[in-house]
């Protein structure tokens, strides 16, 4: 691969091939490979076009991750408060919190959370739990989905919220059934009640949350983010706000080190009409209105929920909940408004993502959405071309799509998908087809609610075409992008990979084996896993030893070949070789090692909007890209025979299984038939815009921290990309 001011210029099966090719971008003035130098460090240095030769000594190459679902500063400001995730009792609770109280100064409030009672037994806190050791301070704490939270009594008082507070629309005040007063417990829209009342962090505490954030996502290989913000559990503002006093900034000063899609509330999309004409008239010889120059940072996306989540009782069920007669969940939205606001953001132009978990919440997302196709279609019909080209930059994402009510729903995403090819296909030049319409899904997540989902839903809604239903989507002809929702789960990309292939969580060995390859600093607690955890129910899963269900071809049409760049050399992955989990019983289709990769890569960046610009390698896009030690192949078992050579939408010189490590299932000395449950790979190195961003090594002799390394600063990685230098890597 051939890389010159951050943009892939060439790619190949070889050095020669890499170098005739860049020759040919070059109009004929020849590269000589005698001519080049190798370069001893990231450092990329010399005169224009000289060639500079980066050996990665057969590592495994893909394309940098692309995050669709992400929440960048509380997640940032998550990592310097208190942590209550994985915690094992209310004894270590407390102990947690009078920790981090005794740190604070005088008035200030304990903040934090991530905590999810089924830790513990499943009990609920309550404000008693923080009263105990604030020592008077105000304290709330979230549950790690945000979408429930507890507030001692300080908190309570200054909010205001007694026995006779009325619960909010959309939102809840838990109250104690004997008594009538308040327990702390605050759902949904009702966190803002508390929420308004925290001190707004500082400009500079939210810079430094970035700056942890965006440390953090390249240490695990994450090169692009969409944030979907603060807001609806702090005001409205605070999206705004970030984006202007932050994300800004930071991308005029050179100090954002990561791409950034940032989202702001979708009943905002008037603000943000007006705000993206402003732009354009400051800076008409902008590429777009909806981006930086520099091409990190991006808006014109419209982020809103529907719904709440399965964890709090919240998300949106057509059914009540089984340990919860009573409960439907909570519309945080109604229906006569979110079809309004859906109609004037995709006369707009705009994005819009819609956080839709429970079946109901699914299904009256897609009618909307294919009610406000239709306005489109009428407008389009009434005002002609010009109508077209405004909603030709529009796009639908369903955020989550955790339960459906069955096939009916796939159809209607399906559906609604390709009315938006048909309608504007003379007027868009979209890839795949107008596949405008996708889901963004959680793997992650599936690890993190497993054990609720019978309790709460019954054997029925719990099976995986319902819940979860990764591959029905994919077998309806969707391209979901996956995402992990951070910080409601840690930023893990690659476990999210391993569970969206195998529907349960890396062995334990696979973890400790992961955490053995990596620096201190860099060690984490990989999701879902822990002592003594149950797999997912036996009733709804089958181990990869089974016989996998033959790719139909309806599904080869759902995952077509892409070229790389260059020559055509890539091609479908083989399902049959590479299937994760099958539920034959509830002919819920697998996901392939080649769509679970691309639904982390090309997929998301479709969802994120930035497809022509990241998510492959290919010629033409930006030089984002990875380094790790092991191939994703060998998150598959032992006899699952996958291999990835020249089988991915990247070229083969990048995808091959160089050497024995590479293999599925053997460790780096290609010793196989100890990892029966396949191994987790590690990121290495991690390159944005042709340049080395993260670097392992560097972190070796760090201490452990609950952060991740520090970006490497422009001295260290050097700037070949600014000299004009060819580097091939």
């Amino acid at each position: 691969m051939a890389v010159r001011l951050g943009v892939i210029q060439a790619v190949g099966n070889s050095l020669h091939q890499v170098l005739r090719a860049a020759q040919t971008r070059r109009q004929g003035q020849e590269l000589q490979p005698r001519a080049a130098t190798v370069a001893t460090t990231a450092t990329a240095t010399g005169d224009d076009g000289e060639v500079v030769l980066h050996d990665l000594q057969g590592r495994f190459v893909m394309p940098g991750f692309v995050d669709a679902h992400t929440h960048v500063i509380p997640g940032g400001l998550a990592l310097m408060r208190v942590q209550l995730r994985a915690v094992r009792s209310r004894a270590e609770w407390e102990a947690r919190v009078s920790a981090a109280a005794a740190a604070l100064g005088p008035g200030e409030w304990v903040l934090g959370g991530l905590w999810d009672e089924s830790d513990w037994g499943g009990q609920l806190p309550s404000r008693e739990w923080l009263d105990n050791v604030c020592g008077g301070r105000p304290a709330y704490v979230t549950r790690h989905d945000s979408h429930l939270g507890v507030a001692n009594s300080a908190a309570l008082a200054r909010a205001d919220i007694t026995a006779a507070t009325p619960d909010p629309d959309g939102g809840t005040v838990d109250r104690d059934p004997a008594t009538g007063q308040p327990t702390g417990i605050l759902r949904e829209r009702a966190m803002q009640l508390v929420a308004a009342v925290i001190p707004e962090p500082s400009v500079v505490t939210r810079r430094a949350a970035l700056a942890a954030a965006a440390a953090l996502a390249l240490s695990r290989g994450v090169t692009s983010v969409v944030d979907m913000g603060r807001y609806p559990f702090s005001d409205e503002g605070s999206t705004w706000r970030d984006l202007q006093e932050v994300y800004l900034p930071a991308v005029e000063s050179g100090e954002l080190p990561l791409r950034l899609v940032a989202n702001v509330p979708l009943s905002s999309w008037d603000r943000l009409q007006a705000w993206v004409a402003l732009r354009a008239a400051q800076h008409p010889r902008q590429l777009s209105p909806l981006q930086d120059p520099s091409g990190r940072l991006f808006w014109g996306g419209l982020k809103d929920f529907l719904d709440g989540s399965l964890g709090s009782h919240t998300a949106l069920l057509w059914q009540p909940y089984s340990d919860d007669p009573a409960a439907h969940g909570t519309r945080m939205l109604p229906d006569t408004r979110l079809r309004q606001l859906l109609r004037q953001a995709l006369a707009a132009g705009f994005r819009v993502s819609l956080h839709a978990i429970g079946d109901r919440a699914v299904d009256e997302v897609a009618a909307a959405c294919e009610d406000a196709l239709a306005a489109a279609a009428d407008q389009e019909e009434a005002e002609g071309a010009g109508a077209a080209a405004v909603v030709s930059g529009a796009r639908f994402a369903i955020e989550h799509v955790q339960h459906i009510s069955g096939p009916n729903t796939t159809a209607a995403l399906a559906r609604v998908a390709r009315s938006v090819g048909r309608a504007h296909h003379q007027h868009t030049q979209q890839p795949g087809g107008g596949h405008l319409l996708q889901p963004v899904l959680n793997p992650l997540h599936l690890l993190t609610d497993r054990d609720m989902l019978l309790p709460r839903l019954g054997p029925e809604r719990a099976a995986p075409g319902r819940s979860f239903p990764f591959g029905a989507l994919l077998a309806a002809g969707l391209r979901p992008a996956m995402a992990s929702d951070w910080p409601v789960v840690d930023l893990q990309p690659l476990t999210s990979l391993y569970a969206a292939l195998h529907r349960e969580a890396p062995p334990p060995t696979a973890a400790a084996d992961l955490n053995d390859r990596l620096p201190p600093a860099q060690r984490m607690e990989v999701v879902g896993v822990e002592d003594g955890a149950p797999d997912l129910d036996d009733h709804h899963t089958r181990h990869h030893q089974q016989q996998p269900q033959q790719q139909t071809s309806n599904d080869s049409a759902t995952t077509p070949r892409i070229s790389g760049g260059g020559a055509d050399v890539a091609s479908s992955v083989d399902d049959s070789t590479t299937a994760g989990i099958v539920h034959a019983q509830d002919q819920e289709r697998h996901v392939s090692l080649d769509e679970a990769l691309r639904g982390h890569t090309s997929w998301a960046a479709e969802a994120a909007g930035l497809q022509g610009l990241v998510g492959r390698l290919a010629v033409g896009l930006r030089a984002d890209f990875i380094e790790l030690d092991l191939s994703p192949a060998a998150m598959i078992p032992v006899g699952g025979g996958a291999q990835l050579e020249g089988a991915w939408e990247v070229p083969a010189a990048f995808m091959a299984a160089r050497g024995t490590k590479h293999h599925v299932g053997g460790d780096s000395g290609g010793n196989a038939g100890t990892w029966q449950g396949g191994r987790l790979p590690a990121v290495l190195r991690t390159w944005l815009d042709g340049k080395l961003v993260y670097d392992q090594q560097q972190q070796e002799h760090r201490p452990a921290s609950r952060g991740a390394g520090r970006v490497l600063q422009q001295e260290e990685h050097g700037d070949g990309a600014a000299a004009g230098v060819w580097q091939v890597v």
